[in-house]
C-alpha cells in the first residue's frame, strides 16, 4: 500500500493539498484534496503564517487526518474487525478479571483523594460498566500522578479546599518531625570594635594623659616616668633628619612613627 500527501500548488496565503491511499495489489485508491490557510488560530486569536516550516507543519497536521481516513476507506471491512478484535483480547489478556481490577482501581484512586464519583464523571458512566482499555488508560493516568508528572486536578474535577494527589501525604510531618524542638539559641553579637579618633585627637589625648601623670604628683610607674618627656618639655629643642635638621620639640620627637633607628634620637638621650 501506497499513502501519504503532497502539495498541489500554492498562492498567496492557501495551499492546494492532495491526501491519498493506494493498495497496488487491488489497484483501489482513495485521494481527499482539500486547502490549507497558512494561517494559525489560537483562542487569543489567529494570525497569518510566513515561515515555510510553520507553514508545512500545519499542512501535515491537517493531511495526516485525511490520511488515515482514506486508508480505513480502501481496507475491507472484515480485515478492520478482526484487528480491532485482536486488540480487544490483548487488553482484557493484560487487565484481567474486569470487576477486579476495577475495584482495585478505585481504591486506588482514593487512596490519592479522588473519589469514585470524580472517576465516573470522568468517565462518563457508571464505574462498573467500564471497559478494559479505559482501565489501562486510568493506570496511566494513575502512575502520572504517582510519580508527580501530573496533578489530579489536571485529570478530575475534585472539590476546592482540598488536596489532590499525593500533596497531603506528601506535605504531612513523619513521627520524628513532628516532635517539638527547642529553637536555637541565636549567636552572641561580637564585641564591638573600639573606636578609632583622628591622628590630631589621638595626639591630643597622649598629651592630655602625660599631663594628667605629671599633675598627679609622681604616681605613675617609673616605667613610664622614664619613658614619657616633661610637660614642660614643649620648647624646639631637637633637630630632626625628617626636616633638614628642623628643630621640633621633645614631644613631636618621642611620638614620631620613625623614631627607631632615628640618629638624632640617638644623639639625645633625653629624646
Amino acid at each position: 500500500m501506497n499513502y501519504g500527501f503532497r502539495e498541489l500548488s500554492r498562492r498567496p496565503g492557501e495551499s492546494e493539498c492532495e491526501a491519498f491511499a493506494w493498495d497496488l495489489e487491488t489497484n483501489t485508491k482513495a485521494v481527499r484534496q482539500f486547502s490549507v490557510r497558512h494561517r494559525r488560530d489560537t483562542r487569543k486569536g489567529g494570525y497569518d503564517l510566513t515561515d515555510e516550516r510553520d507553514i508545512y507543519e500545519l499542512m501535515a497536521n491537517q493531511a495526516q487526518r485525511r490520511v488515515r481516513a482514506a486508508i480505513l476507506e480502501i481496507i475491507p471491512g472484515d480485515i478492520m474487525e478482526d484487528a480491532v478484535a485482536e486488540c480487544e483480547k490483548t487488553l482484557k489478556a493484560s487487565v484481567g478479571d474486569v470487576a477486579d481490577a476495577t475495584a482495585k482501581l478505585v481504591q486506588a484512586f482514593a487512596d490519592m483523594g479522588v473519589s469514585r464519583e470524580a472517576l465516573e464523571k470522568r468517565l462518563g458512566r457508571r464505574i462498573d460498566s467500564i471497559q478494559p482499555a479505559q482501565i489501562i488508560g486510568f493506570r496511566k493516568i494513575y502512575v502520572s500522578i504517582k510519580e508527580g508528572m501530573s496533578d489530579a486536578r489536571d485529570w478530575f474535577e475534585l472539590p476546592s479546599g482540598e488536596p489532590s494527589g499525593d500533596i497531603a501525604a506528601l506535605t504531612a510531618p513523619s513521627p520524628a518531625e513532628a516532635v517539638d524542638v527547642a529553637p536555637a539559641a541565636e549567636p552572641e553579637a561580637p564585641p564591638a570594635a573600639p573606636a578609632e579618633y583622628p591622628a590630631e585627637e589621638t595626639a591630643a589625648r597622649k598629651k592630655t594623659r602625660k599631663t594628667d601623670t605629671a599633675s598627679a604628683g609622681g604616681t605613675a610607674a617609673p616605667e613610664a616616668q622614664d619613658a614619657a618627656p616633661s610637660a614642660t618639655q614643649d620648647e624646639p629643642a631637637i633637630p630632626c633628619p625628617r626636616k633638614d635638621g628642623g628643630l621640633v620639640s621633645t614631644d613631636d620627637c618621642f611620638y614620631c612613627p620613625e623614631r627607631k633607628g632615628c640618629p638624632a634620637r640617638e644623639a639625645s638621650p633625653s629624646a
